[in-house]
This record gives structure tokens, C-alpha cells and sequence, in this order.
């Protein structure tokens, strides 16, 4: 039941998304100074996250050792919230900030639910 409400909430989040980004709002999450209005709904599969950010930038350190494993859609999946985070406040990785365009496809991803597959 929490889980469903979760899956939920992480859709009707995904659809204020959607909604702001066609009525010409910013899509950008509160408070996190990332824009994702120019995210792509293309871009937002873990095959592209994952080559673009965490394979280039997190599996040295987070692959079987670094505390959290980030080598499977899986391990990210349960540290979603910590991974974006950490990533979009620039806190990881430790040898700086990813650019503002990769802080803001993972913000995007996670706030689309962190989906498997781009959503259609």
C-alpha cells in the first residue's frame, strides 16, 4: 500500500512536470536551482543516465565498494533520493560538480520516478 501511494505520487509529480514544461513554465524542482526545462522526455531512461553520469562519474568509487552501489538500475533505484541529492547539490561527485546540463537530467530523471525505460 505505501509503495503504491509512492509509485503514485512520484506520477502526479511527473504530470505537474509535464504540464509546466508545456504551459512554458519552469520544470525545474523547488529549491534546487537546476533548470530541467530543456530535459528532453527522450533522455529520461536509466541507460542514458547511467552512461552519461554514473558510468563517466560514480561506478569507480560506487561500484561494489563506496558504501552505496550504483552498478545496477536496482542499487540506484533504492538510493534514488540520496543519489539525486548528492548529485544536483554538487556534493558528488567528491572531484567536483557534474555541469549544470547532467545535474539537471538527473534531477529530471528522478523527478520523472526514475524510470527503467523514457517514458512515451
Amino acid at each position: 500500500m505505501i509503495r503504491s501511494l509512492q509509485v503514485l505520487g512520484r506520477v502526479a509529480a511527473f504530470g505537474w512536470v509535464l504540464a509546466l514544461t508545456s504551459c512554458g513554465g519552469s520544470s525545474s524542482s523547488a529549491g534546487d536551482g537546476v533548470d530541467t526545462s530543456q530535459v528532453s522526455r527522450a533522455d529520461l531512461s536509466y541507460a542514458n543516465v547511467n552512461e552519461k553520469v554514473f558510468q563517466e562519474s560514480c561506478v569507480r568509487c560506487h561500484g561494489t565498494s563506496g558504501g552505496i552501489g550504483l552498478e545496477t538500475y536496482t542499487d540506484v533505484k533504492a538510493n534514488i533520493d540520496l543519489v539525486t541529492s548528492e548529485v544536483v547539490n554538487g556534493d558528488m561527485p567528491p572531484s567536483g560538480a557534474l555541469s549544470s546540463d547532467l545535474r539537471a537530467l538527473v534531477q529530471a530523471w528522478s523527478d520523472a520516478g526514475a524510470p527503467e525505460q523514457a517514458p512515451e
